[in-house]
């Protein structure tokens, strides 16, 4: 399980390692403020909030209906699994 509180170097190496040992790679995508190099994207399951998937995206998210989009669009960039996290409304998931 990994996250963006620290530098984005350290996250890209531990993605590395994870995937030269068959590690399944969780990445919490916060705090994230924009696009991602794609060596932070190369893993198995991404998991951000509403908010960051936007900030993922370059774009505002506000329904139910925009995380999935996003977690569709999100899953294209790489992870197999999205999940977006929708606080009290649950969360979006998709493979």
């Amino acid at each position: 399980l990994i996250q963006l509180e620290v530098p984005h170097a350290a996250v890209a190496a531990a993605i590395s390692v994870a995937r030269t040992h068959g590690v399944r790679t969780i990445l919490n995508a916060a705090p994230v403020s924009g696009p991602l190099p794609q060596e932070l994207l190369n893993v198995d399951v991404i998991c951000p909030n509403l908010i960051e998937a936007g900030a993922l995206l370059q774009r505002r998210l506000q329904s139910r209906a925009d995380a999935l989009q996003a977690a569709v669009e999100l899953n294209r960039l790489s992870p197999q699994i999205v999940v977006i996290t929708l606080g009290s409304d649950g969360a979006v998931f998709y493979d």
